[in-house]
């Protein structure tokens, strides 16, 4: 007998002194609760000086804490936490309509050979959202060729991050 247990997504939320925006971040994601996925939610605090571990203490989230190191940096570091077989980066001051990340994992459910899903990112109160995969073969166009969505409008399987690696934490130029 089998005694496999669900699916994860893992949420990684960089923060550098976004305290104040947290709550509403996190309590958008305690709702996309569901019974297809286990949620893990990760908050990476790059070396905030306002009261993010004490905002975050009061929620059933993880807390990583690092000095400060940029976005970048702190997203890496979610990454190499992480347990999930999915993830997805939220910023602070960022929220999930309801059933978002549901949708997503349908999507990639329905899609098996897609490496991530991709939904709209709106601004307003329309509720309607739409999600659709991308294929490794479609890289080029949809990523090289145009921005095609926020980094917070992408679901990822986590076996896809360990294929491509770190968000690149030097600055060019």
């Amino acid at each position: 007998m089998s005694t496999k247990t669900k699916e994860m997504i893992s949420v990684i939320i960089p923060a550098y002194n976004y305290a104040k925006f947290l709550p509403q971040c996190i309590k958008t994601l305690l709702a996309q609760a569901s019974d297809l996925f286990e949620l893990e939610i990760i908050v990476v605090d790059d070396g905030s000086t306002d009261d993010t571990r004490d905002v975050v203490a009061s929620y059933d989230v993880r807390y990583l804490y690092q000095e400060n190191q940029g976005l970048s940096a702190a997203r890496n570091t979610g990454i190499r936490a992480a347990q999930g077989d999915y993830v997805l980066f939220l910023d602070a001051d960022d929220m999930l309509l309801e059933g978002c990340l549901e949708a997503h994992y349908i999507n990639l459910q329905e899609n098996p050979f897609a490496d991530l899903s991709v939904g709209l990112c709106l601004v307003g109160s329309d509720r309607n959202f739409v999600i659709w995969p991308l294929f490794r073969d479609d890289y080029d166009v949809h990523f090289c060729r145009s921005n095609v969505a926020p980094v917070h409008t992408f679901l990822v399987r986590a076996s896809v991050l360990a294929q491509v690696g770190f968000f690149r934490t030097a600055t060019c130029c």
